[in-house]
């Protein structure tokens, strides 16, 4: 994503500070500079699936996994829930236009670096230009004006250039243990970056403009680089803090992912 001010974040000090001012932020950690993109627009580039017929598909997709769930899972969502219904098919590997996001810096800087053998990136996006309500992002009501709209897209009866962040009435044990939300485009036919960069700049958002780094959570996007070589030092922090895969991923998944610490050999 062009113009964003990129920041980095070597000690576990600096960690701290970061989370201290950006506590109106939410945060995605990947393991590598890769583009910000959906699984669903991922799979949509590379079968050449036509613009026209993305709608469709998607439509066709949710109501496919509608249709089998209940042979899997004893409390599925509403049927007209689809916010819920896509963080389900999200959950369980599914193609769908959300990304994942989390509250919790440190928990985005862990998978910024567990497997990672380059630098680490953390995305961090101020909270007000994505949602329209006055609630606290972790006590959404099934009224809320962001699921409102989301289901809205999500059933083709309205699209729009922005972005929104949406977190499920009914959290899985997952997503709440890893603090997580979605970012949410407002069509699939344009790539969610551009949404992104629509949302922003509407808001005050400059790119290319040095962004302060505060605790305001106003129109901001900053990308926290950690270099490879603080990787096992953050590491033993987020340890000492419970941020570890036991921890994210509930039951014998996430002990099981945690023994790969084991084998990794730290500075």
């Amino acid at each position: 994503m062009d113009g964003v001010t990129e920041l980095v974040v070597s000690t576990p000090a600096e960690l701290l500070e970061l989370a201290t001012k950006l506590g109106r932020h939410v945060f995605r950690g990947q393991g590598g500079n890769w583009p910000l993109e959906p699984s669903l627009h991922r799979a949509f580039g590379r079968w050449d699936v036509r613009d026209s017929f993305r709608e469709e598909r998607e439509r066709d997709l949710i109501r496919a996994f509608q249709r089998r769930a209940h042979h899997y899972i004893s409390d599925p969502p509403g049927y007209d829930d689809l916010v819920e219904w896509c963080a389900l098919l999200q959950h369980h590997g599914g193609p769908t236009r959300f990304l994942d996001v989390t509250a919790s810096l440190f928990v985005a800087t862990y998978f910024a670096v567990e497997d990672s053998l380059d630098d680490g990136i953390v995305w961090a996006f101020g909270q007000a230009p994505l949602t329209e309500s006055s609630e606290p992002a972790d006590l959404p009501t099934r009224s809320n004006p962001n699921m409102a709209r989301c289901n809205e897209m999500l059933e083709g009866r309205m699209r729009w250039e922005g972005a929104l962040l949406v977190t499920p009435f009914r959290m899985n044990e997952r997503l709440a243990a890893q603090q997580g939300a979605f970012l949410v485009p407002g069509s699939v036919t344009m790539p969610l970056v551009q949404h992104l960069a629509a949302t922003y700049e509407s808001a005050g958002w400059r790119p290319h403009a040095r962004q302060p780094v505060d605790g305001i959570g106003g129109p901001q996007i900053l990308k926290l680089r950690l270099p490879r070589s603080c990787h096992s030092q953050v590491m033993r922090f987020l340890a000492k803090v419970n941020v570890t895969a036991a921890s994210l991923f509930n039951g014998i998944e996430g002990y099981a992912r945690a023994l790969r610490t084991m084998l990794r050999v730290f500075d």
